[in-house]
């Protein structure tokens, strides 16, 4: 029971729940990337219409980092249900523990006992810039700068190796969470 009462919801909390949603994300992105990769190959002289292909690419950096956010959840939520259940997802008021609503994908990976090798954690840095900033503000909150030539402080040029770094890490991250779930089932099977 929850502090009001209610019954607990734990399916929500499930790492089979958030994989599910890093699935519609992921062919969210996987189709938003589509006219980028085209617009990758296009040679001058630009028409108006692939000019206006690179408007994917705030979409894709967005729905990219979420999905990457949500498989990245999906197994760390299975590393912590396999050591003590829901114990440390779950806060007893029925809450969501803090880690699980943040959006720090270095720190996510860490908690998922994904290891990132080198090279990996400027890009899972720079996608979680997007989840938490380019789906609201065109750029940064903080408006103060020391530098007068300072523009938007978002990168939001794309290239081949975006989806690179996507596919790489969210396979990472589903390949741990693989990993985690098929040791959490041959314990219960072997009578844990």
């Amino acid at each position: 029971m929850g502090d009001g009462g209610g019954t607990i919801q734990y399916s929500a909390t499930l790492p089979g729940t958030w994989r599910r949603h890093a699935g519609k994300l992921r062919r969210s992105a996987e189709f938003l990337w589509a006219p980028l990769a085209h617009a990758l190959t296009l040679q001058p002289p630009f028409s108006d219409d692939d000019v206006a292909l690179w408007d994917h690419c705030y979409a894709f950096l967005l729905v990219a980092g979420a999905s990457l956010e949500a498989m990245i959840k999906a197994a760390a939520i299975q590393a912590h249900m396999n050591v003590d259940g829901f114990r440390r997802v779950v806060r007893p008021d029925g809450q969501m523990e803090r880690w699980l609503t943040v959006h720090n994908l270095v720190a996510l990976a860490d908690r998922a006992n994904i290891s990132l090798a080198d090279g990996e954690r400027e890009p899972l840095e720079r996608f979680e810039k997007y989840v938490v900033w380019a789906g609201s503000y065109p750029t940064s909150k903080n408006l103060v700068t020391d530098r007068p030539d300072a523009g938007l402080q978002f990168d939001f040029n794309v290239s081949d190796y975006d989806w690179t770094w996507f596919e790489r890490l969210y396979n990472k991250a589903e390949d741990r969470y693989q990993q985690d779930l098929a040791a959490r089932r041959a314990r219960v099977q072997g009578g844990e």
